[in-house]
């Protein structure tokens, strides 16, 4: 039962990197005559967008692929990020990219994430001066050596606006601290009290998206007691819960990393008859939570969507009790159940699109178990909401 629940997962993430993934947000495109084009533009990584733009006119429209050059820029609506056309000079050669708009004001901030990170400064003149650094280095006296030939050339840049221009030695090699400062010089340098555009929105947020779950079912548990003649136990209880699902769709968007817990229980009646016509009777009830992660494949198009997960469970038993009688001798407390174990879990199901960011979900899911004493297993129907 392992290589299957296993063979589920490797089929989870074979498939997930054999689709083309996509996340289409509300955008548009601006062509090389500064006309607006509205539509759905795809929002990957820093990386993919500074490469190419992918963009649909509507939802079901072909896709259309943009490189730099072939469109003036393109923007995201909501997400708040900004792509413009620029050529900029690395390592003695002329490139050309999507630069990602910080802040237009009296200097424009742009940023290329090519290696450790471009930032570009534009100024009046339309001159762009990019700025980089070198990673960290450890010396042989286990120091660490930085980089910071960049301040000295902010400290240059901003030479106009001297007590700022003192002030590049404690700017950081980050988005956040290159918005503050270079907001700070507009601020402090624009005679006509005009604001300047911040385009950058909370980008570390957009990165990673959370789901929640809610659900209630029901669950049927196999439990063996290992070592012994008494046969298999079933039972049937409901059982409620709730999940996190964490995703990146800038990376995978159909890939979910989902950790849940759950309230059940769990019961049985074994008995049987020795060779010496001994009767042995076994009962238990015990309340059950249960944990588990895993990852789980969802398809991202359409209102009903497959689903197919695999992952690690454990089980927690909570107000067990436990009796075994033999002919007229009854005994409790027994050390014959474990009130731990750890297994697999696969689950194969769908989602079915409310709204657009809400699900009712429908699991079919299956776990196994082993310890040294005891062995189970449980099929569980799940039908929960997704928001």
């Amino acid at each position: 039962m392992g290589k299957q629940i296993f063979s589920i997962l490797f089929f989870v993430l074979l498939v997930s990197h054999s689709f083309s993934q996509s996340n289409y947000k509300d955008g548009y495109i601006i062509t090389l005559d500064q006309d607006t084009i509205t539509g759905l533009v795809d929002f990957r990584t820093d990386q993919t967008n500074a490469r190419l733009c992918r963009f649909k006119r509507t939802e079901h429209a072909a896709e259309e692929i943009y490189h730099p050059g072939e469109i003036a820029g393109y923007r995201f609506i909501r997400e708040g990020k900004y792509y413009v056309t620029k050529q900029v000079k690395i390592d003695n050669e002329y490139q050309t990219f999507f630069l990602e708009f910080l802040i237009q004001g009296l200097k424009n901030l742009y940023y290329l994430p090519l290696d450790n990170g471009y930032f570009y400064f534009e100024g009046q003149d339309g001159m762009l001066v990019g700025v980089t650094k070198q990673p960290d280095q450890i010396t042989e006296n286990y120091k660490v050596r930085e980089d910071n030939r960049y301040k000295g050339v902010m400290s240059y840049l901003f030479q106009d606006c001297l007590p700022l221009s003192m002030q590049t030695a404690r700017v950081g090699f980050d988005k956040g601290s290159m918005i503050v400062f270079t907001k700070k010089y507009h601020d402090q340098m624009c005679d006509t009290g005009e604001e300047c555009i911040i385009f950058e929105n909370d980008y570390k947020r957009k990165f990673i998206k959370f789901d929640y779950t809610l659900f209630a079912g029901v669950e049927l548990n196999d439990v063996k007691l290992v070592y012994t003649y008494f046969p298999s136990m079933l039972s049937i209880s409901p059982v409620i819960g709730a999940g996190l699902n964490i995703s990146s769709p800038r990376l995978i968007k159909s890939l979910y990393l989902n950790i849940e817990t759950s309230l059940s229980a769990v019961s049985g009646v074994s008995d049987y008859i020795d060779d010496y016509l001994r009767y042995y009777r076994y009962n238990f009830n015990a309340g059950k939570i249960g944990f588990g992660a895993g990852l789980e494949y969802i398809y991202d198009k359409g209102r009903f969507r497959p689903a197919a997960g695999a992952g690690i469970s454990l089980h927690k038993l909570f107000n067990l009790t436990d009796t075994l009688k033999i002919n007229d001798q009854v005994s409790s407390h027994l050390p014959l159940f474990r009130t731990s174990t750890t297994g697999l879990k696969a689950e194969l199901g769908f989602d079915y699109q409310t709204s657009k960011n809400q699900f009712v979900i429908v699991r079919l899911a299956f776990s196994a178990h082993r310890k040294t004493s005891v062995e189970s297993s449980n099929i569980r129907l799940k039908l929960g909401y997704k928001f």
